[in-house]
């Protein structure tokens, strides 16, 4: 039992225990294959210096550290499918961390394996072909000038026009009327402005802009400069956009087909830089692509454990998902199967759009409203392109799955009767992508020593 992330988590199977040691770790060779049916194993192991997996060419993440590890990994165990159909299979390698003396747990894994398979079929996909194309597309977000809608208000354009821009004070009276009457115009909606105010910039720009004008500011050409700056804040409360509005995309029995090349309503100015195309439908089925090879999956089992003396889980750091690339991770499933006392507990997902938010004309404000993405400046190398998804709940009996290249997290709750403990207890299936082998416990014997 290892404590992780929280002092409320426990891992009660963790891979993260006994994992292979690149280099360390004993290894059978010579074709030796440890078996959950052998109480003895005394198979010839390997060097010290022997598997260290070489480390590929990667982008370095944001912290400076790789993506891969050529110094340890997760060891998968080893499923086998019994029949020449269907999807009843054995797990034939142990399970890192679990005895094999567990028979009762190690059949409820295996049937839970076995019904992860068709939802993995579903969220699994090859390549970067979509699965399946979009339902409903949205098209037609774009600026709305003030002038749109106010007219050509904007006092500036009222003293260009002024004959020989001669500034007279009748000329003046009539700009601060006019100008007055500007910034009197009313609110809009701080989620359609395209630029919003800058918390870390100036401060001096007031809710109430035409309250912050000082009586003396009425009374000549002198104060233009202050009533103009107090106009430019306006015009950027009054410069909005339209949201995308839903189009009738398709039929839907077109939409099963595939056939979904050209929408009913299409978008104004295509930017696109391919032209439409009839959507490819992509059909997987692991039961039946890789029943010679059989899978490998790697298991976890935790509980988040509540007391009246520590009633709340935080939520998890971070966005995250499982495992480092040389683990292969392509799928996870996950299986709630014993909570009680906890209040509406929520896990939460995000994903990463195809979009390049600087070459969009509204600017990065309005880019952020529109899609949902995390805030960035304008200079900002590289921002992030990711959606927050929403959450589901994790009550009793809730199976999850999903693809391992969405971030996710548990989102925080509390004991729902403070006077008592409360659990949620949850297995995890993490399957390795089957096009790669990777070294699994049935290369590597138990490291346990209480296992010998």
């Amino acid at each position: 039992m290892k404590e992780r992330n929280s002092s409320t988590t426990l891992e009660l199977v963790d891979p993260s225990l006994f994992m292979l040691a690149c280099g360390q770790t004993a290894v059978l060779t010579q074709g030796g294959q440890a078996r959950m049916s052998e109480k003895c194993i005394s198979f010839p192991t390997t060097d010290l210096n022997v598997h260290i997996p070489t480390t590929p060419e990667l982008y370095p993440t944001t912290t400076g550290s790789s993506l891969w590890s050529d110094k340890f990994q997760w060891l998968p165990c080893e499923v086998k499918f019994s029949e020449d159909e269907g999807k009843e299979l054995r797990i034939t390698s142990c399970i890192n961390n679990l005895h094999p003396k567990y028979t009762q747990a190690y059949a409820s894994i295996e049937t839970l394996i076995s019904l992860s398979l068709e939802p993995w079929n579903d969220v699994l996909k090859k390549g970067t072909t979509s699965r399946y194309p979009l339902r409903i597309k949205t098209f037609g977000f774009e600026a709305i000038e003030p002038d749109e809608i106010w007219g050509p208000c904007e006092p500036y354009v009222w003293k260009n026009k002024l004959p020989g821009r001669i500034c007279t004070q009748e000329a003046w009276d009539d700009y601060y009327v006019k100008a007055k009457e500007y910034l009197t115009l009313p609110k809009i909606d701080p989620k359609y402005r395209i630029q919003h105010q800058d918390p870390w910039g100036p401060q001096d720009e007031p809710e109430d802009i035409l309250g912050s004008i000082a009586p003396s500011m009425y009374e000549s050409w002198e104060s233009e400069d202050l009533w103009e700056k107090r106009i430019g804040w306006k015009w950027e409360r009054l410069h909005t956009f339209k949201y995308p509005e839903a189009g009738a995309s398709y039929s839907y029995e077109d939409w099963k087909r595939g056939k979904t090349a050209k929408p009913f309503i299409d978008r104004s100015k295509d930017r696109g830089d391919s032209p439409h195309a009839d959507n490819v439908c992509q059909s997987i089925s692991l039961q039946d692509d890789f029943r010679e090879q059989g899978l490998q999956i790697i298991v976890r089992v935790s509980t988040i454990d509540l007391t009246p003396e520590n009633t709340s889980y935080q939520e998890d750091d971070d966005f995250h998902v499982d495992g480092l690339l040389n683990e292969h991770i392509v799928g996870v499933a996950r299986y709630y199967y014993d909570v009680e006392n906890f209040t509406d507990a929520r896990i939460s997902f995000q994903q990463e759009d195809d979009l390049n938010p600087f070459e969009f004309r509204l600017g990065v404000d309005a880019m952020n409203k529109i899609f949902g993405l995390p805030h960035f400046e304008l200079g900002q190398p590289n921002p992030r392109k990711l959606q927050t998804l929403g959450s589901v709940r994790t009550n009793q009996g809730r199976f999850l799955a999903w693809s391992n290249s969405l971030p996710y997290k548990t989102r925080p709750f509390t004991l729902e009767d403070n006077s008592r403990p409360g659990h949620q207890r949850f297995i995890s299936l993490y399957l390795v992508d089957p096009h790669y082998r990777i070294c699994s416990t049935q290369n590597v014997p138990a490291q346990q020593h209480e296992e010998w």
